[in-house]
């Protein structure tokens, strides 16, 4: 049997229409055989829960394929998918923002930043002309927003793990998938991929974009699922030059932001005073390292501050908050070594 006969698919809706109805003109536009039935299942209250409903829809013998309407698929996915089959298990795809063309990921693999695990997007943020592509790769997981999986892994692997939260289940299950002798891949046969059908939920722990919120999650499945993991590359951080004198030479400090960026520069500050701002509700009235975070909108700004914004690749939803601050803001940047993260700064 080969492979369009041999899996079935399924498309989790997610979004309100025309979602569903453009994703599927695009994946049928870009194949060339009839894959039989689209099973189309409304997402549940986690992503995890409705992976674990597919699971026990899906008909046993056959491989499965998975993909949400949040993905547009563009000419060539099926045929990399079919090649990387005979050396992966687990397949998915290289993702692209269609709203900046530039990379969300070619695959996740685990590293350590300054001796804590966690996970890393390869060439996150880069342009895809600027990367040379091998045809596939072995990664620790994929972006589970359009993913292919043999059959023989459910006989090991029967369930996505809850403790995923909504953010991690497809990574849990990979990794699950690894100690049992299999493979993920990921090609570099390019999706458009909105990203936004697994953050609208009412709760906040469920949807939140927040590191405050994701930063206890992720620790809870890390000692439950993540003990020796293969990791790819130690990583430290540094702070720039410029942005060390922008720091010491500045009369006050506010960071706009409470994530794994603010946590680090906040410790480099050398006991400057600082403030802490943040646009998220969820975060706002919080504690972080020691102080509240305050109202972006509400906090008094002073000519002199200076202001760095600390979430990279969000620009044009923060811009708004500081069209009119008199302050010196400074928009976080990075540069990527071996082994070294080096946080930069422009305007």
């Amino acid at each position: 049997m080969n492979l369009e006969t041999s899996t079935q698919f399924f498309m989790i809706r997610a979004l309100p229409e025309p979602n569903a109805q453009e994703c599927l003109i695009t994946f049928y536009e870009s194949i060339d055989f009839n894959c039989g039935e689209i099973k189309i299942v409304d997402e549940k209250e986690t992503r995890e829960e409705t992976l674990n409903h597919i699971l026990k829809a899906r008909d046993k013998d056959r491989n499965l394929f998975i993909f949400v309407d949040d993905i547009r698929f563009k000419p060539g996915w099926w045929q990399a998918l079919s090649n990387a089959s005979e050396d992966g298990d687990i397949v998915g795809f290289s993702m692209i923002d269609p709203q900046t063309g530039l990379l969300q990921d070619f695959g996740y693999d685990f590293v350590t930043i300054d001796n804590q695990l966690t996970y890393r997007g390869l060439h996150k943020h880069c342009s895809p002309n600027s990367v040379n592509f091998p045809k596939s790769r072995e990664c620790s997981s994929v972006c589970g927003c359009a993913m292919w999986i043999r059959k023989d892994v459910f006989h090991h692997v029967s369930e996505f793990p809850l403790d995923g939260q909504n953010r991690w289940g497809e990574m849990l299950f990979s990794v699950q998938a690894k100690r049992n002798g299999f493979k993920t891949v990921v090609v570099s046969s390019h999706l458009d991929h909105y990203g936004t059908s697994t953050k609208n939920k009412a709760d906040a722990k469920l949807s939140s974009l927040s590191w405050l919120i994701e930063r206890d999650l992720w620790n809870q499945a890390a000692t439950l699922y993540l003990n020796e993991v293969e990791i790819s590359e130690s990583i430290i951080r540094k702070l720039s030059d410029r942005l060390l004198e922008m720091i010491t030479s500045s009369d006050r400090v506010v960071i706009y932001g409470c994530g794994t960026v603010a946590d680090f520069i906040c410790n480099n500050l050398f006991n400057k005073d600082f403030y802490v701002v943040a646009g998220l509700t969820e975060e706002i009235g919080e504690i972080f390292l020691g102080n509240q975070i305050q109202d972006v909108n509400k906090f008094k700004y002073e000519k002199n501050d200076l202001v760095i914004v600390t979430p990279i690749g969000y620009k044009d939803k923060i811009e708004p908050f500081f069209l009119d601050c008199k302050a010196h803001v400074v928009w976080m940047d990075l540069k990527i070594y071996p082994g070294v993260i080096l946080y930069d700064a422009f305007h």
